[in-house]
């Protein structure tokens, strides 16, 4: 067809400069390798020729970027598509390209793939300037004038330069094409001659800067910066930067990819201007080049040539196409796009700018086109003809839309910033969600948040949900779990759920034509939900793509406010523990006077009652057990009294487990209505604890359970006590063994929300409850090193856990017979300023056949030890107006290094009645004691006299 060649012998020499263009062109058979790679690629990527043949993937693709799969798409017909990744140079650094691929076949009709490419490195590396001359470059700005005039206005704009303009030379002339901020008394045209101007349009590199030695003289300016427009070897002007500063920073990067891009601008428009004077030399490739090309007659709008990727593009093949004649028009075009074409075409700007129309391809699918005409005309002046350049925009117009919809996103979440800084507190949510209603035109909203329960409440609402959706201030967990709304769903699926027709709702419900239902959440915790309704239109795809990415945006910033809300009320919680803390200090001050002089009496009570159950039996030995009992309990509050000093630690004895804990709960189940059932080992491994404190902890728990059963028909407490080992973890701090003891009740339970704080002070559930006891429980556990657990339920019991670390084997103390053989002439000193110790104490020790000695005084006790045979010496360590017991041990052990000392005290200033081997003790015996504690002080010390 003659008119068909004679149109393609026209255009078809623009496309070899194409290929030699400032562009990457890459053409790859079916298995990835080159067949060709243009200058400009071998250049951009440090190699030559000889990669020819060579597989691309293995020479340019790092591993991690996944390049084959789009290959494999192209050359298995799927769809072309537009992709961006890094090659890896010959020197190994990279590059980021844009690639545009397409499919083409050979003469034998195997498949090929030509990729297009730009080199955007620059643009990844300064993002936010150079996103800017993206979005400018990729505009929908159809006059090419008006497009490079926004060029250099960006670029005066980014160079933070006073003055700009955008010159051409023509024979030594300076013209200026664009400027902005140059005074209106500058010409716009002068003589180049020694001009900056020049010399950058004269330089091999294409720019220029002046130096501190160049005389320049143009107002209050004092530095200048040219760089040259050019594309290959075609040079079109100079971008000129006027400065205030000669110090002043020039953004050339961002210059030299501005003025490559003008310097494309111009290349388009020149071959635009000239693409149809050219002839053809390569048919071939013309035909299967990645742009569609057609001929149209105007106006009967009849098709006379279409190229391959034209047919493409359609659909059809070119027997159908060509068979239409001037229906072609009506075929292809989409119908709302019709009269826009005809009414470019007779528009000025028809063959200065580009168009974006939509085609209807044979299957009725759609794609977005843009192209460029050139105009033919008749010896008249008529148009006669229109030649079309086409390419498909449909995925890059996908593209920009998605960059909309990012920006979007972007203004949004700063709003909600907004509102989270700006705003109080309570006025946040309902902020926040009438924002959503007005981005999406919906007439209903809601928010609720879920609770510890799994409720959903509502935190903020539209006044008409509440009115017209009936709903309450509270939804119920078992009613969400059965719910079929699409609410319920987004929130047990943790997804956005969205209808766009009419819903099914319950009676008395206001109708739903459109919702979205979006949960919020933080990592996999699902805490709330946010429902938008009845949007005019319905929720689009990108309507909905913007709202789930801020989903995350909003999600996050109401968790943390609502952790800050719960970190307050602990700090709040904390202050209160302080000031609470400040009455126990001053409290622990009196009691450990208190203290101190309690014990020093019923030491006297207990040693006494001690000596006399040695001496008497039958019925007068159960009065003397029964006493001692009560002593203990007396010792017990005596303790109690001490704990509130912070400074007094446990005092650790060696404890019989089996005879301990059992004369323990069996003398507190005599005080209760309630059926105690104890289940205790025989065998039950030895403890080394304070006697006293742990009597207090465990008694204050059986006392709790007595009062949770003492309302019911049935009440019971079962009591079990066993050996346990127990491996390292982060409850257990000390793996080993551990004595394990169950109290548990069949009472009331405790709530959930009261279980977290039962062990706080001053915290209580009871009328009268001080809120101390089971604090000092958990204290007294805690100083141990052991661990003590609850579990309750409402309604289901409770049972505490107690494990405390104990010895390998079981401990049994010595028999006082055995004891009194070996103990026969020990010598012992004892030191204390109080009668009724020396006279108790000492009547122990005459028990045991001992000699004693006694010092109400230091000076005393030093003569004693250095006239007398002293095997053992017992320390009080406050004696009124004396030295400290400290002191006192320090000294005797100089005058008699190998004496064997024990610490005893009732109160203790100093605090070391825990740590007696550190200030060189060999053991304690705090007071109260009896002559158990007397007992096995001296087994102690024969014990060491045999080793030695």
């Amino acid at each position: 067809m003659e008119l068909e060649k004679k149109y393609i012998d026209s255009i078809a020499n623009s496309f070899e400069k194409i290929l030699n263009g400032n562009r990457i062109v890459v053409l790859l058979d079916e298995k990835g390798k080159i067949i060709f790679a243009n200058d400009f690629f071998l250049k951009l990527s440090g190699y030559d020729d000889r990669i020819k043949g060579k597989d691309f993937f293995e020479i340019f693709i790092f591993p991690e970027e996944n390049v084959k799969d789009v290959f494999e798409n192209v050359i298995s017909g799927k769809y072309e598509q537009i992709h961006i990744n890094h090659i890896r140079k010959a020197d190994g650094n990279k590059k980021l390209i844009l690639w545009d691929n397409y499919l083409l076949k050979d003469l034998q009709g195997n498949p090929l793939t030509l990729s297009l490419g730009n080199d955007i490195t620059l643009i990844e590396e300064y993002r936010e300037d150079l996103g800017k001359i993206n979005r400018l470059f990729t505009s929908n700005i159809e006059s090419a004038d008006d497009k490079m005039k926004e060029i250099c206005k960006e670029a005066w704009l980014i160079s933070g330069a006073s003055c700009f303009m955008y010159n051409k030379i023509y024979d030594n002339k300076v013209k200026t094409v664009y400027r902005f901020g140059v005074p209106e008394s500058f010409p716009y045209e002068f003589i180049g001659e020694d001009s900056p101007c020049l010399k950058v349009y004269e330089s091999m590199g294409g720019e220029f800067e002046t130096g501190d030695d160049f005389p320049f003289n143009f107002g209050s300016f004092k530095k200048y910066y040219g760089h040259m427009v050019k594309s290959g070897d075609i040079k079109y002007g100079v971008l000129c930067f006027l400065f205030e500063s000669k110090d002043a920073e020039i953004k050339k990067d961002r210059i030299r990819i501005l003025a490559d891009y003008l310097g494309r601008e111009e290349e388009r428009k020149r071959l635009n201007d000239g693409i149809l004077a050219e002839k053809n030399r390569y048919k071939l490739f013309f035909d299967r080049m990645p742009y569609g090309v057609y001929f149209m007659s105007w106006p009967d709008k009849k098709i006379e040539y279409m190229n391959d990727r034209a047919f493409e593009l359609t659909g059809y093949n070119k027997e159908e196409l060509y068979a239409f004649g001037k229906d072609v028009f009506e075929k292809i075009i989409h119908p709302e796009d019709k009269q826009k074409f005809i009414d470019f075409v007779a528009s000025d700007d028809a063959f200065k700018s580009s168009i974006r129309l939509r085609w209807v391809k044979k299957n009725g699918s759609i794609i977005w086109t843009e192209r460029m005409l050139t105009p033919s005309y008749d010896e008249k002046g008529n148009l006669k003809y229109i030649f079309a350049v086409v390419r498909d925009i449909t995925a890059e117009k996908k593209y920009n839309e998605d960059i909309n919809s990012y920006t979007k996103s972007i203004l949004l979440a700063s709003q909600i910033d907004s509102i989270f800084i700006k705003s109080k507190h309570e006025e946040i949510f309902i902020k926040v969600l009438n924002t959503l209603i007005n981005i999406t035109s919906s007439k209903y909203g809601f928010m609720g948040l879920l609770d510890e329960n799994s409720n959903l409440n509502c935190i903020a609402m539209t006044e008409n949900v509440y009115r017209d959706c009936k709903m309450g201030d509270s939804i119920s967990h078992s009613f969400i779990k059965n719910s079929s709304s699409l609410w319920s769903k987004a929130l047990l699926e943790n997804k956005v759920k969205v209808i766009n027709f009419n819903g099914k709702v319950p009676n008395g419900h206001v109708e739903i034509s459109s919702a979205i239902a979006m949960p919020m959440s933080y990592g996999d915790k699902v805490y709330g939900v946010i429902i938008l309704a009845n949007s005019e239109g319905g929720y689009s795809e990108s309507e909905e793509k913007i709202v789930g990415k801020i989903l995350s945006h909003i999600s996050d910033r109401i968790y943390t406010l609502l952790e800050n809300e719960k970190l307050k009320k602990r700090e709040e919680r904390m202050r209160e523990s302080i000031i609470k803390a400040a009455r126990l200090e001053s409290v622990g001050v009196l009691a450990a006077g208190i203290a101190h002089d309690f014990n020093n009496i019923l030491t006297s009570i207990m040693a006494n009652m001690s000596i006399l159950k040695e001496k008497v039996s039958g019925e007068l030995r159960e009065i003397a057990d029964e006493t001692l009992e009560n002593a203990d309990a007396a010792k017990s509050l005596a303790s109690q009294l001490m704990f509130f000093s912070k400074k007094v630690k446990p005092l650790i004895e060696k404890t019989d487990s089996n005879v301990f804990l059992k004369d323990l709960f069996n003398f507190l189940a005599r005080g209760v209505s309630a059926n105690t059932e104890i289940k205790l080992d025989a065998k039950i491994n030895g403890l080394e604890i304070d006697r006293g404190q742990i009597r207090q902890a465990l008694s204050n728990i059986f006392i709790n359970a007595s009062q949770a059963v003492s309302t019911i028909s049935d009440p019971k407490i079962n009591i079990c006590i066993e050996n346990i080992e127990i491996g390292k973890d982060d409850v257990f701090k000390k793996a080993g063994h551990y004595v394990k003891i169950s109290i548990r009740d069949n009472g009331v339970g405790i709530d959930k929300e009261k279980i977290e704080r039962i062990f706080e002070p001053y915290f209580t559930t009871k009328e009268k409850g001080s809120g101390l006891g089971l604090y000092m429980t958990f204290a007294i556990i805690k100083k141990h090193d052991g661990y003590i657990d609850v579990k309750s339920e409402k309604g289901q019991g409770t049972e505490f856990i107690v494990y405390l670390p104990s010895m390998a084997d079981p401990f049994v103390e010595k028999g006082t017979k055995d004891l009194i053989v070996e103990s026969h002439n020990l010598s012992i000193l004892i030191v204390d300023d109080e009668e009724i110790i020396l006279k108790s104490l000492g009547r122990i020790l005459k028990s045991f056949a001992c000699e004693y000695y006694t010092a109400t005084n230091s000076t005393l006790a030093y003569e004693i030890a250095k006239t007398k045979s002293i095997d053992i010496a017992i320390i009080d360590l406050t004696l009124k107006r004396d030295e400290s017991g400290q002191n006192i041990n320090t000294k005797l052990k100089e005058i008699k290094p190998d004496l064997y000392t024990v610490m005893s005290s009732g109160y203790s200033e100093e605090v070391i009645l825990s740590d007696y081997k550190k200030y060189k003790f060999d053991n304690t015996m705090p007071k109260p004691y009896k002559i158990d504690d007397v007992k096995n002080i001296i087994s102690d010390y024969i014990k060491k006299r045999k080793k030695a």
